[in-house]
Formats: C-alpha cells, structure tokens, sequence
C-alpha cells in the first residue's frame, strides 16, 4: 500500500473519530442538563446512547491502532504521531491538525464527564442525606462507611426512625 492511500486511510480514521467524539460530547452535555433538571427517563436514555457511541468509539481505536500496527511494524509502540511522519513526511500538517483537533475534543469530553460526576455524586449525597434523616440517623455521618465483618458496607440505623413515628 503506497503512502497516498496510507494517508487517506489514515484521514478516514481521524474524521470517522472526531465526528464520534463531537456527538459523545453533545451527549454528555445532554446528560448535564438532565442531571440538573432530574429526569430519570431522559438520563436513562443518554446512557445507553453513550454506551453505543462508546463501543462505536473503541472499534474505532482499535481499527486506528491495528493501522498503525501494519504502517509501522519496526516499531515496539509506534504513536499516531510517528505514523504521520512516516506516512507524509514532505505534508504532515493536515493530518497532524486532525489528530490535534481530536485529541482536544476528547479533553473536552473528558472535562465535561467530570463535571457530569460532580453533578452525580451531589445528587448521590444529597439523597443519602435525606434518607438519613427519614431513618432517624445524623445526616452528617451518611458519608462515613462503616464495614461490617464480611467486608461489606454497613449503615448504622437507630430505631427512631422518622418513618415509624
């Protein structure tokens, strides 16, 4: 395979991932408005939505990444940065801003799935707080595990619970 069609295979890759990053970023920024909003059922959806995208995302990887297997077979752990040079030495400037725009869009994703998580776990201790407080127990101290003898997780419960008054 010359390097021309190398170059285009490689362009098909890059595109093919940066259009999947572009709607995994759409989809988390989707989720964040659902988290903040509570709706379960949409929260529900964007999930399985980002499952697929993310199994489209890792066959896509792992399509990059036998390419560049094949490209550069001398190399341990060739990088996408050295299949650029090998592939367009004279012209390695629109592959390497492909591979730049991705790489900045999946620290976008990155970023913005941490904020999602944020958003999760306030909404994890919040509801833990009430249910604290609907068991009767100190809402400060749900946040403390306490691990019973087989290793699990355990909740201290006080018998004067809201919910049996």
């Amino acid at each position: 395979m010359d390097n021309m069609s190398k170059h285009n295979i490689l362009t098909t890759l890059l595109t093919r991932q940066i259009q999947q990053v572009n709607e995994l970023f759409v989809l988390l920024r989707q989720e964040y408005q659902e988290l903040r909003g509570g709706h379960a059922e949409k929260i529900e959806q964007i999930s399985l939505e980002k499952s697929i995208l993310l199994n489209e995302l890792k066959n896509l990887e792992q399509e990059q990444q036998q390419f560049i297997q094949s490209t550069l077979l001398k190399h341990e752990k060739p990088s996408i940065a050295q299949v650029i040079i090998c592939i367009a030495p004279q012209n390695p400037e629109a592959l390497t801003a492909l591979n730049e725009e991705l790489t900045q869009q999946a620290k976008e994703c990155h970023k913005q799935n941490q904020i999602n998580g944020i958003v999760i776990s306030m909404n994890q201790q919040f509801t833990d707080k009430a249910l604290a407080i609907l068991h009767g127990q100190d809402p400060t101290a749900v946040t403390q595990l306490i691990y019973g003898p087989n290793g699990q997780t355990e909740t201290k419960i006080r018998h004067n619970s809201l919910t049996k008054v």
